[in-house]
């Protein structure tokens, strides 16, 4: 209990080093101690995610952990909106911070994160581009629409599939986006997993009564 109610930053960041990089046994006790100090925890990992050669899984440490915090007492989606707002959108390579930030913004739903989130949609890397559609839909629902239709013309299949998964958050698609979701089904070239994400999203589509005369 007292290691928990320390708020020591440099003792905060040695924990959040520790739980990204270390063995599963040192990493699950290191999780332990930032869900006691949360707020801190979030500031902490997000600086510690902003070193920006990270591997895969240590993004998916850093977002599974910042799932588990308790967003509203620690004001964790504050921390991730200013943190993002550091970020260049305009980057010339994979930026794995933008990455990890996105992934992790998707447990929240503030708009104003994901009006953040927004900055990185036609970012250069397919990753960063996918994390920020899907937290926009989530985020930001029907205001995330035209951005999410843009995404379904995008170059890279998976960013496409990211699209439509932001569109199933949506609780009202629009017909002219229904439009684009067939166009996929119709196309010979569609990957099979692409069409099936489609198929999903148009059923969304109809049970909101936006876009049954379409289907």
């Amino acid at each position: 209990r007292a290691i928990r109610s320390m708020d020591d930053p440099e003792l905060m960041e040695a924990v959040a080093e520790k739980y990204l990089v270390a063995e599963r046994s040192a990493s699950d006790a290191a999780l332990k101690l930032l869900l006691g100090a949360p707020r801190a925890a979030a500031i902490v990992l997000c600086k510690a995610r902003g070193y920006d050669e990270r591997s895969k899984s240590e993004r998916a440490r850093f977002v599974s952990a910042i799932a588990e915090l308790d967003g509203e007492a620690s004001r964790v989606p504050d921390v991730l909106c200013k943190t993002l707002g550091t970020v260049d959108p305009d980057g010339d390579r994979h930026n794995h911070t933008a990455d990890g930030l996105l992934r992790g913004a998707q447990s929240f739903r503030p708009a104003d994160l994901g009006a953040q989130a927004r900055r990185f949609r036609r970012h250069v890397s397919p990753p960063v581009r996918r994390a920020a559609l899907v937290a926009m839909g989530r985020l930001l629902g029907e205001d995330a629409s035209g951005a999410l239709a843009e995404g379904l013309e995008d170059k890279d299949d998976r960013v496409r599939m990211a699209a439509i998964t932001g569109l199933s958050e949506v609780d009202a698609v629009l017909p002219d986006v229904v439009e684009k979701l067939i166009g996929i089904l119709d196309d010979t070239d569609t990957d099979d997993e692409l069409k099936a994400a489609g198929v999903v999203a148009l059923g969304r589509a109809k049970g909101d009564g936006r876009g049954p005369a379409a289907i």
